[in-house]
């Protein structure tokens, strides 16, 4: 089944309210106000304000992961190889 099912109206309301930030965003004040809020918190000394902020301007950090082997070693890689044999080439070894 394919899509939403009948009489599902998320899709609806969603487009709706996109509409309604857009109406508002166009008319810049709201942008505003949020920019100034979001401003104001981070120079208050809220530290998820100021990290959204930096996030925004400069971009989120890249997560680093260290993936080790075991007693953290090394990792040893092998060598995967995928056969396809004809079954006609098989020799039947089950006992009758």
């Amino acid at each position: 089944m394919a899509g939403a099912p009948i009489g599902n109206t998320n899709k609806a309301k969603g487009k709706a309210v996109a509409s309604m930030i857009a109406k508002r965003l166009e008319e810049r004040q709201l942008l505003q106000v949020i920019v100034d809020a979001q401003l104001d918190k981070a120079a208050d000394g809220d530290y998820q304000a100021a990290n959204m902020i930096f996030d925004r301007l400069d971009g989120k950090p890249k997560q680093q992961t260290e993936i080790t082997g075991l007693d953290d070693g090394a990792i040893m890689i092998g060598k995967v190889e995928r056969v396809i044999i004809d079954k006609r080439d098989v020799i039947d070894n089950t006992p009758d």
